[in-house]
């Protein structure tokens, strides 16, 4: 049998090593342009796991979810900067691209792409004059990314569908209430219960509660207030058939629980109710 060999230039070995090898910090700089703050939020229930940063610039506050999982077959969302896992307090470069928000290459090799779930300004601009009337000024300041919901809901339902067969009901079990100074001890009759769940258990819940297509969301400031509002129907935040706008100013009414948006201070119509969280 033929023995074929192949020869390796410096220069191929040179572009191999250039390739292979991390960016530099002039490279990072030029690939991943902007700078942020994290702060880390954790959701857990059963064995899923909900990771995400909200990471504040100078200019705009990105909440994102890390989709980066351990190796250790944890199902543990991890994202990492330079090598260590990131926490509250950290500092980050990233980028910016087609409503993701892309992190240096991380434990597995490859960049992480965290879905942006909403974009809020920073800092808020002035606050809008009061308004008459019962009709406010008001300026939008964050908006959700309903299409990342949807990827995200996506993704639930891809774990709900690989779950075990029904691991039965949860369990009530006898809790004894916390005791404090100068309360009346309970009678022997009286007994309080919780219910006791295994991490299968909670999956299930999670995945019954978690079937519904997500709604978008989004900030609105007044003269004197922030409002956090949710939208009523399924699909993005929309006025007259458009998305709202991030800094956009609109006249608002609010009658708790409901929020009314308009483009001109007499247009309010049920179309264009929202819900106050």
């Amino acid at each position: 049998m033929q023995t074929v060999r192949f020869s390796v230039t410096p220069i191929a070995v040179l572009g191999a090593l250039m390739f292979s090898a991390p960016p530099t910090q002039s490279q990072q700089g030029s690939v991943y342009p902007e700078t942020g703050t994290v702060k880390l939020l954790v959701f857990s229930m059963g064995t899923f796991k909900n990771t995400e940063y909200t990471v504040a610039t100078n200019h705009a506050i990105y909440r994102a979810q890390c989709t980066q999982v351990k190796k250790d077959g944890s199902r543990e969302p991890e994202c990492s900067f330079n090598g260590k896992t990131i926490t509250n307090g950290d500092t980050v470069n990233f980028r910016v691209e087609n409503d993701f928000l892309m992190l240096p290459p991380g434990e597995q090799g490859k960049e992480q792409q965290l879905p942006i779930l909403q974009t809020e300004l920073h800092p808020y601009p002035e606050t809008p004059r009061p308004g008459q009337d019962g009709v406010e000024n008001g300026i939008v300041v964050a908006v959700g990314n309903y299409k990342n919901e949807q990827y995200l809901n996506s993704l639930t339902g891809e774990s709900c569908s690989s779950l075990p067969a029904h691991s039965g009901e949860p369990s009530p079990q006898a809790m004894t209430p916390p005791s404090s100074a100068g309360a009346i001890p309970p009678s022997g009759k009286v007994r309080i219960y919780g219910m006791a769940m295994t991490p299968e258990q909670a999956d299930e819940m999670l995945c019954m509660t978690s079937k519904g297509m997500p709604l978008d969301s989004f900030k609105l400031i007044t003269s004197d207030r922030v409002y956090d509002v949710t939208c009523m129907n399924e699909g993005p935040c929309q006025l007259n058939g458009q998305p709202l706008r991030l800094g956009g100013k609109y006249f608002v009414r609010v009658d708790f629980p409901t929020m009314r948006i308009a483009t001109e201070p007499g247009q309010f119509s049920d179309k264009s109710a929202f819900r106050v969280r």
